[in-house]
C-alpha cells in the first residue's frame, strides 16, 4: 500500500514580554510577625482548666495525683487550681488579654481571697484602677 504522507504547516503564537528591559521587582512578602506570648496567667488559667478537665475525666485523681505527674509541689497546683474560681468576667479578661492587662500572678492572689465574685471585681478594679 502505497499511502502518501503530506505534510502540513504547523505554525504555533506565543505572546512574549520583553517588557523595556527592566526587570520586574518581586513583590515584597509582609514581615513575620513574632505570635505575641500570651501572658503568664492566662497560660496558666487555660492550664488550671486543662487539669479540672482531667480530674472531670477521672484522668488524674486528685491534686496530688497531678502534683506526682507534673512534678510541682502540691501548694502550687494548688494556687493554679484556684485560678479556676475566679470571676468570669476576670477569667474573660485573662483569655483575651490587652496591653493594659498585663498584672501578675501575685496580684491574683489578693483576689482569690474572695469567694464572692462581686467582692473579686471589685478588688480586681482596684489593682486595675478602672474596669472596660
Amino acid at each position: 500500500m502505497n499511502q502518501e504522507h503530506k505534510l502540513q504547516a504547523l505554525s504555533v503564537e506565543y505572546k512574549v514580554d520583553f517588557g523595556n528591559g527592566k526587570r520586574k521587582a518581586k513583590p515584597k512578602k509582609p514581615p513575620k510577625q513574632k505570635p505575641t506570648k500570651l501572658p503568664r496567667i492566662t497560660r496558666l488559667l487555660a492550664l488550671a482548666h486543662h487539669l479540672q478537665d482531667l480530674l472531670n475525666q477521672g484522668a488524674v485523681k486528685d491534686y496530688a495525683d497531678i502534683a506526682k505527674l507534673s512534678g510541682l509541689s502540691r501548694s502550687r497546683v494548688t494556687q493554679i487550681m484556684n485560678l479556676t474560681l475566679l470571676a468570669p468576667q476576670i477569667q474573660e479578661k485573662l483569655f483575651f488579654p490587652s496591653n493594659e492587662n498585663q498584672i501578675k500572678e501575685q496580684a491574683f492572689r489578693r483576689v482569690l481571697k474572695w469567694a464572692v465574685w462581686q467582692e473579686q471585681v471589685k478588688v480586681w478594679k482596684d489593682l486595675k484602677g478602672t474596669w472596660e
